[in-house]
C-alpha cells in the first residue's frame, strides 16, 4: 500500500517493499519506526509514536556509555604506551602502533558495525543501531560515524568532540550529536524484546 499520496489517518499499515506479513506505523504523512510483525502490532494505533527508537530499547545511560567507551580504548592505550616506550621508529614499536590501529578498526568498526556491539559495548550491555530499524549501523555507517566526528573534531580543536561525548548526558534521547546526524542511537541491552518495546507493539 502507498500511502504518500494521502487519505489514511495515522495507524499500522504495510509499507510498500517491506517484508510480507509486516505492518509499520504511518503518522499521517511519513512512516515511523521499522516494521513490525502483524501479530506483533496494533489494529489502530490512538496517538504517533513520539520517539520511533524507544520501539527497539530503552537508550543507553551516560555512565554505561562511558564506561564502554573505557573499555574500547584500553586495550589501545596500552598498546600505544608500549610503543611509545619501546620507541615507534623501532620495528617492534611500529608494529604496536600498526596493531593498536588494526585492533581499533576492528572493535569499532568491523565488530560494532555487524554486531552493533563493540567490546566495551557488549561488556556493559550496551548496542549502537539506526534509530528507524533497531538494526546494527553496518561496517559502513560505524566507520563514517568515526569520519565525521575526527573531522568536525579537527576543524574546531577538539570543541566538537567535547561537546559531541558530554551531549548524551543532557540530551533527553541520549544521543551524541554525530548519531543525530546519521540517524543512530545506544541502546541497552543484547538487542531482545524490552519492557519500552513491548509497550509500543503491544
Amino acid at each position: 500500500m502507498t500511502l504518500e499520496s494521502g487519505g489514511l489517518g495515522p495507524g499500522w499499515y504495510y509499507a510498500e517493499g517491506d517484508p510480507p506479513g509486516t505492518q509499520r506505523y504511518w503518522d499521517g504523512n511519513l512512516w515511523v519506526g521499522g516494521p513490525q510483525p502483524i501479530q506483533m502490532a496494533p489494529g489502530v494505533a490512538s496517538t504517533p509514536i513520539a520517539n520511533p527508537e524507544l520501539q527497539f530499547g530503552e537508550p543507553a545511560g551516560y555512565l554505561s556509555r562511558v564506561a564502554g567507551f573505557l573499555v574500547d580504548i584500553s586495550f589501545y592505550v596500552v598498546l600505544i604506551v608500549v610503543a611509545n616506550v619501546v620507541d615507534f621508529r623501532d620495528p617492534l614499536g611500529g608494529l604496536l602502533w600498526l596493531g593498536a590501529l588494526v585492533l581499533g578498526l576492528l572493535n569499532i568498526v568491523v565488530l560494532q558495525g555487524i554486531t552493533g556491539q563493540s567490546i566495551g559495548k557488549k561488556l556493559v550491555g550496551t548496542r549502537l543501531v539506526k534509530v528507524q530499524t533497531g538494526q546494527p549501523v553496518g561496517i559502513g555507517f560505524a566507520f563514517l560515524r568515526i569520519l565525521v566526528a575526527s573531522f568536525a573534531g579537527a576543524f574546531t580543536c577538539n570543541l566538537y568532540s567535547l561537546i559531541d561525548y558530554l551531549f548524551p548526558a543532557f540530551d533527553s534521547r541520549k544521543q551524541r550529536i554525530t548519531d543525530k546526524m546519521l540517524g543512530l542511537t545506544v541502546l541497552s541491552g543484547a538487542g531482545g524484546p524490552s519492557d519500552a518495546q513491548a509497550a509500543w507493539i503491544s
